[in-house]
């Protein structure tokens, strides 16, 4: 999991947030990712719809691989019943 904080808070003009961020792995690891969000007045993320697009496509091909390596890695003699 990673741990991730926002940096830097600042109002827009449209009475909204934008934050920016990092976040760091608590494994210890060097992956860091910066990150910006944009909020309404209520503090409710804000999504563009060219950004839902794209992400509803990377999970359905997320899982589509996820599914496939996990059919190949099991078979139904894995399978015990009680």
């Amino acid at each position: 999991t990673y741990d991730g904080l926002p940096c830097c808070v600042v109002a827009t003009s449209d009475g909204g947030y934008a934050l920016v961020g990092h976040t760091q792995p608590v494994d210890g690891s060097d992956d860091v990712d910066f990150w910006l969000a944009k909020t309404d007045n209520m503090g409710i993320p804000e999504f563009s719809t060219w950004t839902i697009l794209p992400l509803l496509l990377t999970v359905v091909l997320v899982l589509t691989i996820y599914k496939k390596q996990l059919a190949k890695t099991h078979t139904v003699s894995d399978v015990r019943r009680c």
